[in-house]
This record gives C-alpha cells, sequence and structure tokens, in this order.
C-alpha cells in the first residue's frame, strides 16, 4: 500500500542520476526521505524529509565563503578578484562579498572571512605598530614590511535575503570594532527587509544612515567622487 502510494515519488528515481549532477544535497533529501517512507512510514518520512532539509541548509552555510570584490578596468562592473583578469583594487578601499544569508550557522563564518580578508581591528588596536596619519585619520598598519591603508570597508549584502539576531549582533560587533580601528563600515544593496530588520534592531545607532547605499558602486562614489546616492529611509 505504502508503494502504490509512493507511485509518482519513486518514478522520480529516473531523475536521480540528473539530481546527483545538479543538487547532491536535493538528492540526499530525496533519497533519505524516499528510503524512511518506504521502510518505516510515510509521516516518519515526511520529518526525516524536512529534518535533512534543514541539516543541509546548515551544513552549506559553513561552506559559505567570503570574497573581496574590485572594479574592472574595462568598465564601471564590480567582480570578484580572484580568477578574473583585468580587476583591481580601489586604494584605500575592501569590497567584501559574503554569499550567503547571515543567520545564526553563519554569523561567526562571516566575521572569520570578512577579517581574514581585510584585517583584524582588534589586532591592530593592540598593535604598538599602528600609527593614526593625523593629516587625514586614516588606517595606518605595517604588514610584512608593507605600508597598509584601509580606511573604508563596503560589505556587500545583496545575498543576505535574511538575518537574524545572531547575524545583526555579529553586524554591530563588527562595525563597531572596525571604528574603533579607525575604518568606516558602508553597506550596499540590502534588500527591504534587511533594512527593516536594521532599524528594528538599532543597527543606525552605531552605523549612520547615510552609510547604507542602493549599490557598491554609489558607496565607492561616496568615498571617492562627489556624486553618491544614499539609500531613502
Amino acid at each position: 500500500m505504502i508503494i502504490v502510494a509512493m507511485k509518482n515519488l519513486l518514478l522520480q528515481a529516473r531523475q536521480l542520476p540528473n539530481l546527483w549532477r545538479v543538487s547532491k544535497a536535493d538528492f540526499v533529501i530525496w533519497l533519505t526521505t524516499a528510503l524512511v517512507s518506504i521502510l518505516v512510514d510515510l509521516d516518519i518520512g515526511l520529518i526525516a524529509g524536512v529534518g535533512t532539509s534543514i541539516f543541509t541548509i546548515i551544513v552549506q552555510s559553513q561552506f559559505s565563503t567570503g570574497q573581496l570584490v574590485g572594479i574592472s578596468e574595462q568598465e564601471d562592473i564590480y567582480i570578484d578578484l580572484k580568477g578574473h583578469k583585468n580587476i583591481k583594487e580601489l586604494k584605500g578601499i575592501k569590497i567584501f562579498y559574503f554569499n550567503t544569508t547571515l543567520f545564526f550557522a553563519s554569523a561567526e563564518k562571516f566575521k572569520s572571512q570578512l577579517y581574514g580578508k581585510t584585517f583584524n581591528p582588534l589586532t591592530v588596536v593592540a598593535s604598538r605598530s599602528i600609527k593614526l596619519d593625523s593629516e587625514n585619520n586614516r588606517l595606518s598598519n605595517g604588514v610584512n614590511g608593507n605600508e597598509m591603508r584601509i580606511h573604508h570597508i563596503i560589505i556587500d549584502c545583496s545575498a543576505m535575503t535574511y538575518i537574524d539576531m545572531a547575524g545583526v549582533n555579529v553586524l554591530k560587533m563588527v562595525i563597531k570594532q572596525f571604528k574603533g580601528a579607525g575604518t568606516e563600515v558602508f553597506l550596499a544593496n540590502c534588500c527591504r527587509y534587511m533594512l527593516h530588520v536594521l532599524d528594528s534592531a538599532q543597527v543606525y545607532d552605531i552605523l549612520p544612515k547615510d552609510h547604507v547605499f542602493f549599490s557598491v558602486h554609489d558607496a565607492v562614489t561616496k568615498i571617492i567622487g562627489p556624486r553618491s546616492f544614499v539609500v531613502k529611509f
């Protein structure tokens, strides 16, 4: 009776090779749901499928990566620095992109990736090699004999379609720590939901609203040029 009831599901087994090539996570979810439903019970199979889905989301978040973005020398587009030619970084500006939502399972990953791609503000503040340029009040840090100056970090939030309280707390933390190290943080490409959460969570108490932009290009223009388009609230 279970097999007859699951006839349509079992017929989907012909699509398993293609499913494995496209998404191994979906393959595991389908296989787990089908086996538990056949061997145990339909209700238990549905619960197992939902549980497996949640588990795969958490696992995938642990493999999420952050990357630095640069501007193309041919046109005004921003692309991952790794694996592309004719892409340059803007002097004193780091553009960081995180490729997943910001929630409890990815919050620490976001912070570690951000610090790894830019610098650890706590280390900078504690280091005696740090000095502030009195002329422009920008961060100066000696690294391997080469002077590195990072006065702005732009976080591209285009992939952050969801953010929970753990994500908000980590975002507040990095903003405060970078500010303490003399580096301003800008947010770009925030969806409407994220803007609402930032407002409700009082993030604007530590991050001015004019530090939030519609696009990365607007944020860059604010730093290096007179024209900018700031998000209106």
